[in-house]
């Protein structure tokens, strides 16, 4: 699947699942991180696939699939969880995959593939990118496309304070950066996001790492145009809001911008 295929399918994602992932509090449906990292087939070699027969289909790598038969010509169909199956590269372990990884996100072997490890922060990842991170976690949204991400301590813990020590898998945001809350499902109560303050009017969208100020929302430039660059503008949502410059545009019902 190419990038910008896979990066169209984060920004709507983001967008409309997030309701445009506005400041520190996302509205709408919260993504969760995924499972944790993939087994390893350090095993011995599966078996050849029962289901390895004429592959006509045309499902790319990365592309949803029920079976072998939804894949194009030497693809795979694996499995990601009971609910998710995606066209891959099979593979017996490592040295089947050249530089990337034969990973099974199920424990079984007829579900390894090869993945590829994204170390550049914020990177596509997820099984419809067949790609895990390296050192991060991959926030993954419902459609199986997802950022890595630094999972950073937010709020309070029991005790009335961010824990010292950390727990494991959670970092100091770097300079710069803040720990957003609101984005991903919580197991602990403290877990953000590490991000940038965007200032309105500039870039914005999680796959960039950017985020807006609480009174803004991060929307399309163009209302009519899902493709056009996301940038932040003051949120007109809640009735009554006077917009400080332009006019107050509904998007599809779901929110309001000053546009």
């Amino acid at each position: 699947m190419s990038r910008p295929t896979r990066l169209l399918r984060l920004v709507l994602c983001v967008a409309l699942t997030l309701s445009f992932a506005c400041g520190d509090d996302a509205k709408g449906t919260t993504p969760t991180p995924d499972a944790g990292s993939p087994m390893v087939d350090s095993g011995p070699q599966r078996p050849p696939r029962t289901d390895a027969g004429p592959i006509v289909g045309t499902g790319v790598e990365g592309g949803a699939c029920v079976t072998a038969a939804d894949c194009s010509e030497d693809l795979a169909c694996v499995a990601y969880s009971q609910t998710l199956s995606v066209c891959a590269r099979g593979c017996t372990n490592d040295s089947t995959c050249g530089t990337e990884r034969c990973l099974t996100y199920t424990g079984e072997l007829e579900d390894a593939h090869c993945t590829n490890t994204v170390r550049e922060p914020f990177g596509l990842c997820g099984p419809t990118d067949t790609s895990v991170c390296a050192a991060r976690t991959c926030l993954t949204f419902a459609t199986g496309i997802g950022v890595c991400v630094d999972i950073c301590a937010v709020g309070e813990d029991a005790d009335g304070g961010v824990p010292d020590p950390l727990p494991d898998g959670i970092v100091e945001c770097a300079p710069g950066q803040y720990c957003a809350d609101g984005i991903v499902q919580q197991a602990t109560g403290i877990e953000g996001v590490c991000v940038t303050r965007a200032a309105r009017g500039e870039d914005c969208g999680l796959e960039q790492g950017m985020l807006c100020g609480e009174a803004d929302v991060c929307a399309p430039s163009d209302a009519t145009n899902l493709t056009s660059p996301t940038r932040c503008y003051q949120d007109c949502t809640e009735r009554g809001t006077v917009c400080e410059t332009g006019q107050c545009t509904d998007f599809r019902g779901q929110i309001a911008y000053c546009l």
